[in-house]
């Protein structure tokens, strides 16, 4: 049986193909980075594949494109844990329906693939913070920049095409502002 980690990684794989090929995928693939081991994390990968080949402002935008190809990957990945397309949850309104497929993305997909986000909501912001240390004291912001893609992607799918503003705070937290921009 396929691992919720090996499901993630591979729509974090078909994200960074869309934007690098399937030359680079293949480079990307083959090489052994110092953070490759057993049931390796491919997010840690990308990240520091990007910071090694790129300026910090282009693997940032590079990372944040990656989240937002991946999406689609992971939604079709995991209809079953994140139920999009069931009434129940299309009917929400929509601050009810950001929240909860905010939620069901962290709680149902990432953190069990090994992305230890948390999730935080105050008023007029959704708070995402990185756990675990070893995602930003060598790859420093590319792994919440790629989890801004996938997040902004999400809220623009599930609330019917609408943009949301986000920052990354420091290495390891992403601000997303519950305010869609223009409405």
């Amino acid at each position: 049986m396929i691992t919720i980690l090996e499901r993630l990684n591979r729509s974090l794989s078909s994200g960074f193909l869309e934007i690098f090929g399937d030359d680079e995928l293949n480079r990307f693939t083959r090489e052994k980075s110092a953070f490759s081991s057993g049931g390796e994390n491919t997010l840690i990968r990308i990240a520091a594949s990007l910071q090694d080949r790129l300026s910090r402002s282009e693997a940032e935008g590079a990372a944040i494109t990656i989240g937002k190809f991946a999406y689609p990957h992971i939604k079709n990945e995991f209809p079953d844990e994140l139920k999009f397309r069931e009434a129940q949850f299309r009917i929400l309104p929509i601050d009810d329906r950001i929240r909860t497929g905010l939620t069901r993305l962290v709680e149902t997909v990432l953190n069990p693939g090994g992305v230890p986000i948390v999730l935080e909501e105050t008023d007029s912001v959704f708070r995402f913070s990185l756990e675990n240390t070893q995602f930003s004291e060598k790859t420093g912001t590319i792994p919440i920049a790629c989890i801004a893609g996938m997040v902004l992607e999400c809220c623009a799918d599930i609330s019917g095409g609408k943009t949301y503003r986000s920052e990354l705070e420091n290495r390891r937290e992403l601000r997303l502002f519950k305010k869609p921009i223009g409405h």
